[in-house]
């Protein structure tokens, strides 16, 4: 990852007393995988970017597109290269991670508390697509769409589970 991407972590100046202090409309992204911690009246990142939580659920990846900032409990994931799908990333790259994070492994992500840090992340060594001697945006693209499609039967596969758990049967 270190040939590909500079990782910095956010910045631990960003709790929800600063956001209080600083309130905004520009999102400070946590360990939280799916909302913000809060919001502040400036953001230090503006565009589309991988960013990847550090503690709680460690490892999650999560694509960020907008003006925002990230406090310590994740890092961001800034190119040095061109041509890289940050979807076909993200798929690949999230599984290593989940992988070596330490710490409390919950099942199915419940009571979890694992932990990563940038330099355990930096080492990860990932396959990008090449083709004739370039890296191929094309494959990647293919391959992120077949993830794509991959979750989506899972998404809905989940729905369906839970409606037939949630359904009462009368006799």
């Amino acid at each position: 990852m270190k040939d590909i991407f500079d990782i910095n972590r956010g910045k631990s100046l960003y709790t929800k007393s600063y956001c209080k202090l600083n309130e905004g409309v520009y999102p400070v992204y946590s360990a939280n995988n799916n909302i913000p911690l809060d919001y502040r009246n400036n953001y230090d990142y503006d565009g589309k970017y991988l960013t990847c939580s550090i503690n709680g659920i460690a490892g999650v990846i999560t694509v960020l597109n907008d003006k925002f900032s990230i406090n310590a409990d994740r890092v961001i994931f800034i190119p040095k290269i061109i041509n890289l799908d940050l979807e076909y990333i993200k798929y690949i790259l999230e599984p290593l991670l989940r992988n070596i994070t330490k710490g409390r492994k919950g099942l199915f992500e419940k009571n979890e508390f694992t932990k990563l840090n940038p330099e355990m992340i930096k080492e990860v060594e990932i396959p990008i697509p090449i083709e004739n001697d370039k890296i191929s945006l094309n494959i990647q693209n293919n391959v992120s769409q077949k993830y794509k499609i991959i979750d989506e039967i899972k998404n809905n596969l989940e729905l369906k589970i839970l409606d037939i758990l949630n359904t009462d049967i009368e006799f």
